[in-house]
């Protein structure tokens, strides 16, 4: 896939790798289940609030939930994203190349999203 989140030209689903055995199928699974929406989401916004309370306000959510989802998403990619202090909050280096990477990804899903809404709307003979 490209960062646009689109397969190259001239590549079709049949060329993205299977698999090779249950057990690797189950660990992209599971890795990618842990880099769910709302976690990205989350991390957008605290990203470009670089405040908790903000973000929090933002999201309608408590301090503490976003911490929380923070931790979560930070336990899925296997790196710490923000540096937290008592009086700031900043992008760890890995955090700032992971934040384009999250907006792809949320736009991807609300593109699929809306293509899955504009399907069913098409009437297949």
């Amino acid at each position: 896939m490209t960062t646009s989140g689109r397969l190259p030209v001239g590549t079709s689903l049949v060329d993205v790798p299977t698999p090779r055995s249950e057990a690797e199928a189950y660990g992209w699974c599971s890795a990618l289940g842990a880099l769910r929406i709302d976690l990205l989401a989350t991390f957008v916004v605290v990203a470009e609030e670089l405040s908790f309370t903000r973000a929090a306000e933002r999201l309608f959510l408590s301090q503490s939930g976003t911490s929380r989802r923070i931790f979560m998403l930070e336990a899925a990619v296997g790196t710490s994203l923000i540096v937290r202090t008592t009086r700031a909050v900043a992008l760890t280096p890995g955090g700032a190349a992971f934040f384009p990477h999250a907006v792809l990804m949320i736009g991807a899903a609300q593109s699929a999203a809306a293509a899955a809404r504009e399907a069913r709307l098409t009437v297949c003979r």
